[in-house]
């Protein structure tokens, strides 16, 4: 590859599934390709702008949704990026809203619909999603709230997993409980009333990554790794 490639990464605020520093480590092997990255996020909050994988970081403070899309396109302009990489599902979300926008100014990694996009980070419906289709799924009940789970919660064996029905990932939000006692204790210590909460039997294994690529359902390149989890996270 002879010509430079400018990536413009969106790393959006309050997200911690995917370290965009990760993603310039990956492709720091790859001759003339240079990484920028754009957000939200407070600039003490960014280390990886000391990085020698990163161009540079490019701040900003919208007061709106429509503010950000401007500075977004503003930056790739300024910049001449060939290629925009929302690595978050925040960003990915915000991009598919406004994917028209980036028409003839730069080319968009492949990225989902919404509702695609929040079909499967929904636990609830994903794993609806799995069962109606005949593939393995996990045995667990959703709640509106705490007092539900207290009523209902024969129904399903432990050890059990406590769920934010969309969390931020990385396991976030996730709690084990290995017998009914644990459960009430913690049940009882909660004030503040969630409005959907996952309840799940735990599964034994462990966790595997499985990336994905496909275009108008036919399957272009995929990859399987087996995750390194941390000790005492309550992952699947």
């Amino acid at each position: 590859m002879d010509r430079e490639i400018k990536i413009l990464i969106i790393d959006d605020e309050g997200e911690g599934q995917v370290d965009p520093l990760d993603v310039a480590r990956c492709f720091s092997n790859t001759p003339n390709v240079t990484i920028h990255v754009i957000t939200r996020k407070n600039r003490k909050q960014i280390p990886l702008r000391h990085s020698r994988y990163i161009k540079e970081v490019h701040y900003f403070s919208p007061e709106n949704n429509s503010s950000y899309l401007d500075n977004i396109i503003e930056t790739i302009k300024i910049i001449e990026s060939h290629v925009l990489f929302p690595l978050t599902i925040k960003s990915q979300i915000f991009i598919s809203e406004n994917i028209n926008a980036f028409n003839g100014i730069t080319k968009v990694v492949p990225i989902s619909k919404k509702s695609v996009i929040e079909k499967v980070t929904n636990k609830w419906t994903l794993n609806e999603l799995l069962r109606r289709n005949g593939f393995p799924y996990t045995k667990c009940l959703l709640f509106d709230n705490y007092q539900g789970i207290k009523i209902n919660v024969a129904q399903l064996d432990y050890p059990l997993l406590l769920k934010p029905v969309i969390s931020g990932g990385s396991g976030e939000g996730i709690h084990q409980f290995k017998n009914h006692k644990d459960l009430s204790l913690y049940l009882n210590s909660q004030n503040i009333p969630l409005k959907k909460i996952y309840l799940q039997e735990y599964i034994n294994g462990y966790v595997l990554c499985v990336n994905i690529l496909a275009k108008k359902g036919k399957l272009l390149v995929h990859s399987i790794h087996k995750g390194i989890m941390q000790i005492g996270r309550a992952h699947v």
